[in-house]
């Protein structure tokens, strides 16, 4: 028997033999050899030949077993999530063209066995419409979404203690707790940092009450949660206690805080955050002064601020609703008049588009779009209804979202909207959509990377898939 004819018949056991350890197979596969080839003589040319085939067909084993075990692996590793289990959510997130969405002529990896952890079964409900998530321990009034995917939301106004906060997880749509502010921060501002962390400041916290307060005071507590360790820790303090500001990351890594109100009517000067030093500083401003504006940022780095209420009396409730705006520039610092709103877009939004304009809507039934490069608005579609405080949410279609709010029926009676609507930049149009299944007070909307949007408030939370 030749040397061919023993690699011939090692390759015929080989497959025929079963799925058994690469060793296993090895020690059964060189038995082989040796019982085929018969007894070897040493240091004959036939001899040599014979033991260099059956060297170089054992090492051809053994790399094909440790390219099978490779395979294996890394079919394996792309179904698999954090903690071991197939997730759902990163299949999920997937576009289609994307480069590492498997395609259609990819081969099959093995099947898993029977001691594998099933993968979750996650719906993602019907499109355009709201299904429930899960329930949220408190009434949290603030949510951000966190660069690995989930969402903090805090703001607890529940009046209890400890105060707490939570994490959504989309891949599981549950709700987990994670650490402890130091302050409600009801009504104040939850900024997702460039390095991952988050700036919760201001708002309402009804423990800092005197016992002849009879309405929560404004805070200037800020603190910082950071997703690594789950838990809050302090950082420098707002220069003014206030609540109902907006906050709004720049490029360059601050945050610029505007529109807050002190408490009595009086609106508090613009701040900036320095994530480096941890410090507030107010830069004076805006042009107008006024609180609850609305404030998004532009396509070449300024802040838009429209809207919002000018100062009335103290403490005496009342206040002119505006229908002014401005540009804050970063690198100059400065706040600039631009042109104004033709309706007075109270409790309203500022949306950007995927076409650099922004939607105003929200305080009237009339919505309208500002141009950066001209500095004005124009009137576009008009909603079914006059929402106060709606959330709106640029969809990954360059849709818009605009759901909830309320609107007023007389001059001290509101009725709570579960119903939303579409706008759809192209057409200037809105379209409704799927209602929620009830009203959520207080609510804030957070696009999540799968797509879908989590409109959460008043201890309910709804998901929104496009």
């Amino acid at each position: 028997m030749n040397g061919s004819d023993v690699e011939r018949k090692l390759r015929d056991f080989f497959e025929r033999t079963q799925m058994p350890e690469p060793s296993a197979r090895l020690r059964r596969a060189t038995a082989a050899a040796r019982l085929q080839a018969g007894p070897v003589r040493r240091g004959g040319p036939r001899d040599a030949r014979l033991g260099l085939s059956l060297i170089g067909l054992a090492a051809s084993i053994v790399l094909m077993t440790g390219v099978l075990i490779v395979v294996i692996n890394d079919k394996r590793a792309t179904n698999v999530g954090p903690g071991g289990v197939a997730s759902a959510y990163a299949s999920a997130s997937m576009s289609p063209n994307s480069p590492s969405s498997p395609s259609s002529s990819d081969t099959p990896g093995p099947s898993p066995s029977s001691t594998d952890t099933p993968a979750p079964t996650i719906s993602m409900g019907p499109p355009r419409a709201f299904t429930a998530a899960g329930p949220m321990d408190a009434p949290y009034m603030l949510s951000t979404l966190l660069p690995d995917g989930r969402v903090l939301v805090t703001g607890d106004n529940s009046g209890t203690r400890p105060l707490g906060a939570e994490l959504f997880d989309p891949a599981t749509g549950r709700f987990s707790p994670t650490g402890y502010p130091n302050a409600m921060h009801e009504g104040g501002t939850a900024t997702t940092l460039a390095d991952g962390r988050v700036l919760v400041a201001g708002g309402y916290d009804a423990f800092n009450m005197t016992p002849t307060q009879v309405a929560m005071p404004p805070t200037n507590v800020a603190e910082i949660y950071d997703p690594r360790t789950g838990t809050f820790s302090a950082t420098g303090s707002l220069a003014a206690k206030q609540s109902g500001q907006m906050a709004v990351l720049l490029r360059d890594g601050r945050v610029l805080v505007v529109g807050g109100e002190t408490g009595d009517g009086t609106p508090a000067s613009a701040e900036l955050y320095e994530p480096s030093s941890g410090a507030f500083r107010p830069i004076g401003g805006p042009a107008t002064a006024r609180y609850g504006c609305s404030a998004t940022l532009l396509s070449d780095g300024r802040v838009l601020i429209a809207g919002g209420w000018a100062a009335g009396p103290a403490n005496s409730g009342t206040g002119e609703s505006l229908t002014s705006a401005e540009v804050f520039d970063p690198a100059s610092g400065m706040f600039t008049p631009v042109g104004s709103m033709a309706y007075r877009h109270s409790f309203g939004t500022l949306t950007l588009l995927q076409d650099g304009r922004v939607l105003a809507a929200g305080g009237e039934i009339e919505a309208e779009l500002f141009d950066p490069t001209t500095g004005k608005f124009s009137a576009t579609g008009s909603m079914s209804v006059a929402r106060e405080g709606p959330t709106a949410t640029l969809l990954r279609d360059g849709l818009v979202l605009v759901a909830g709010g309320s609107v007023n029926l007389a001059s001290t009676k509101f009725e709570d909207l579960a119903s939303a609507e579409i706008y759809d930049p192209k057409t200037g149009k809105f379209s409704p959509t799927g209602s929620m299944s009830e009203p959520l007070i207080g609510a804030t909307a957070t696009l999540l990377k799968d797509g879908r949007v989590l409109v959460a408030g008043g201890g309910s939370t709804q998901l929104y898939r496009p």
